[in-house]
């Protein structure tokens, strides 16, 4: 959003998003709670990922923790979703998770996601097929 601005001061160039967008009664976050959306402990862990764009996705699948876009390039964007495909189930994050453990905040947020997975509540409601999630990384 100011992009401008930090090159004309030859800052770097923010990440150009608007914060996040928590569904936070997802049992997921058993072990982390957390607001709908980005308060403190989301910091270091956000600086350290990456958002998957979602654009071409179908409308139906929402991720569990969006990233807000800003308005300049408003792309649907996935910090956490899940899905099952074929027989298995799903949990994606982009995060570098050796990064993250370095901190209180995340390896409970890792320890947490962890939980989830081995929990008889995981059970993504979205079933995707391979080819959507090879168009999601291209």
């Amino acid at each position: 959003m100011f992009r401008s601005i930090s090159e004309s001061m030859n800052r770097p160039v923010p990440v150009g998003t608007m914060g996040l967008l928590i569904d936070n009664s997802h049992p997921v976050f058993h072990e982390f709670p957390t607001e709908e959306y980005s308060t403190y402990p989301w910091w270091n862990i956000v600086q350290h990922s990456k958002s998957i764009i979602m654009d071409e996705a179908d409308r139906s699948w929402n991720p569990v923790v969006q990233t807000i876009d800003n308005f300049e390039r408003n792309h649907k964007l996935s910090f956490l979703m899940e899905c099952s495909v074929g027989a298995g189930n799903l949990l994606v994050c982009a995060l570098d998770t050796d990064k993250v453990s370095d901190t209180p905040e995340g390896r409970q947020f890792l320890s947490s996601l962890a939980g989830y997975m081995k929990s008889a509540a995981f059970k993504p409601q979205y079933k995707a097929t391979v080819n959507e999630l090879l168009e999601l990384i291209k």
